[in-house]
């Protein structure tokens, strides 16, 4: 599994030692380091990078990690996958036993939740080693889907940035049809925690809820503002595009001690989730 570490510039020794997970699931942390709490940020058009004066480091210790397997630039020599958040959660414990801190974004949530479920059970598995974990931050947490996903209807035709100028027009109608029937399907996939129930509930609460909200160019991490997508990519940030760009240059890839003819290209906007 593919990571980084950076030293605390404040005090190594006494600093908190933490480990970031970059939703998605399944994105490559390529834009948390980047983009986000990395020592560096890309400029330039992705041709360069430059100091990031707010990164994390200034006050903690931090490793960034690709995970799970087939995500950025980690992989399996053996061909095995992995596919749910459980067994993802078992290859990150094993990073675990060294980091006391841990810190994640979006659906990384779960996985968050699913390695404190791991390190809890190693009280009273003796097969199990016992982990120091500190402390579980969550940003943008997809933490309970049967109330997050049906909530976008209140914030897009009642709240103050409204995109909807009819909180009961007709689009708005629409929507909280829709977000009734995704409500009912996550309870589906909460009883019974199978693919058969979870994959469609999903597929429908992106496409029928989030869907319609966002195909107006708005952007989804801060309604405040629009998306440019012509300019600034599907995920409202040209900086996204800069950092897969920097990632997939030969030379930055030798100085992250990755093989270029391994990885002839990663996708850092494309979550295989």
């Amino acid at each position: 599994m593919f990571n980084r570490f950076f030293e605390s510039r404040s005090s190594p020794s006494e600093d908190p030692l933490l480990l970031w997970l970059n939703g998605g699931p399944g994105c490559s942390f390529s834009t948390g380091l980047l983009f986000e709490l990395g020592p560096c940020s890309v400029v330039d058009e992705g041709n360069n990078t430059t100091y990031n004066p707010h990164s994390w480091y200034q006050q903690a210790n931090i490793i960034f990690l690709d995970q799970p397997i087939d995500v950025g630039f980690s992989y399996s020599t053996d061909g095995s996958q992995v596919t749910t958040s459980p067994e993802a959660a078992k290859d990150v414990y094993a990073f675990l036993e060294l980091f006391r801190v841990m810190a994640g974004d979006s659906c990384h949530t779960l996985l968050a939740r699913y390695t404190k479920n791991r390190e809890l059970s190693a009280l009273f598995d003796p097969n199990l080693k016992r982990i120091n974990l500190a402390s579980v931050m969550v940003g943008n947490g997809l933490v309970d889907p049967r109330t997050q996903m049906p909530s976008v209807v209140e914030y897009a035709c009642e709240g103050p940035y409204a995109i909807y100028d009819d909180p009961f027009g007709s689009e708005c109608t629409r929507l909280r049809i829709s977000a009734a029937v995704c409500e009912r399907l996550i309870e589906g996939c909460y009883r019974f925690e199978s693919r058969l129930t979870c994959i469609p509930a999903s597929v429908y609460c992106w496409n029928s809820v989030f869907g319609p909200v966002f195909s107006h160019d708005q952007n989804m991490y801060d309604a405040r503002k629009q998306c440019k997508l012509e300019e600034n990519g599907s995920l409202c940030y040209k900086e996204m595009i800069w950092a897969e760009k920097w990632m997939n240059e030969s030379a930055a890839k030798l100085a992250l001690g990755v093989n270029p003819s391994r990885f002839a290209k990663i996708r850092v906007l494309q979550c295989p989730n």
